[in-house]
């Protein structure tokens, strides 16, 4: 599943080719990918409209419309959004297609089909199960330590399951979730009511640490020092001390740390 950095290397890729340029024609190739409103008035309503700005919310892509509207899109866990020249090979696995003027196609590609897309009145955006109640963008300038341990404050419970709700932080997910706290030093299974003041402070730093290089490594993809967030397995040596990693389910969830370097307090 996509998570914020992953949405977030989208929208910086496309934002160049696509902001401030008129899609002259859509293509619906998987109708069932159009959630709202009914595809055909979906492409006509967006048909010789202007891009003014796309940004990222969570993870979903949100593109704000000329006529007030906004076109929200959800990735999913095959998707991707792809800019190419009209008349190059088109992937099978295309759903939609904006065709912008310059001759560029903005293309949405989805291996699974699970992505969809909705064309909205900002009103409308309860539409959108969950969007509403989004908690802050980790890596926006107002998503302070003071703030950061405000919203910590009556929780408790495991701290690997609050870093998932994506209403307290939004956009962080299972993968990244488990490298923020390897890099904080702190167990998936610690208790949020137990935190210190010093383990609130590393995990902030580590959120917004890890996210920014996240994103900056996803850009780089390809080239030297591009390198993406490592893939854990249980029993794989901890790339810190050697300590072989352990695994456990929280909140459904597999997630893998160091038990030497992520230990839980003693009781």
């Amino acid at each position: 599943m996509p998570e914020l950095p992953d949405v977030e290397a989208v929208v910086q890729r496309i934002r160049p080719h696509v902001v401030g340029r008129k899609i002259l024609e859509v293509e619906v190739l998987s109708p069932r990918t159009v959630r709202h409103p009914a595809p055909a008035l979906f492409a006509r309503l967006l048909s010789n409209k202007k891009v003014q700005a796309i940004r990222r919310r969570g993870k979903y892509i949100v593109f704000e419309i000329d006529d007030g509207r906004i076109l929200v899109i959800h990735l999913r866990m095959t998707g991707d959004l792809v800019v190419e020249s009209r008349g190059t090979r088109v992937d099978p696995h295309t759903r939609l297609t904006f065709l912008l003027e310059g001759g560029k196609e903005l293309r949405f590609v989805d291996a699974r089909r699970l992505g969809h897309a909705h064309l909205l009145h900002p009103e409308e955006i309860n539409l959108l199960k969950g969007f509403s109640t989004l908690g802050p963008e980790p890596l926006a300038s107002e998503f302070t330590l003071a703030a950061f341990r405000r919203r910590l404050r009556g929780r408790k419970g495991m701290l690997k399951s609050l870093l998932l709700r994506q209403d307290f932080i939004a956009g962080l997910g299972n993968i990244y979730a488990d490298e923020v706290l390897f890099q904080a030093g702190l167990s998936p299974m610690r208790r949020v009511e137990e935190l210190r003041p010093q383990e609130e402070k590393a995990l902030f730093e580590a959120i917004r640490r890890c996210l920014r290089e996240a994103v900056r490594n996803l850009l780089r993809r390809g080239e030297p020092g591009g390198e993406l967030i490592p893939v854990r397995e249980e029993d794989a040596p901890c790339p810190r001390c050697g300590t072989p990693l352990e695994m456990r389910r929280v909140s459904g969830r597999s997630s893998y740390y160091c038990p030497r370097c992520q230990p839980l307090p003693a009781r």
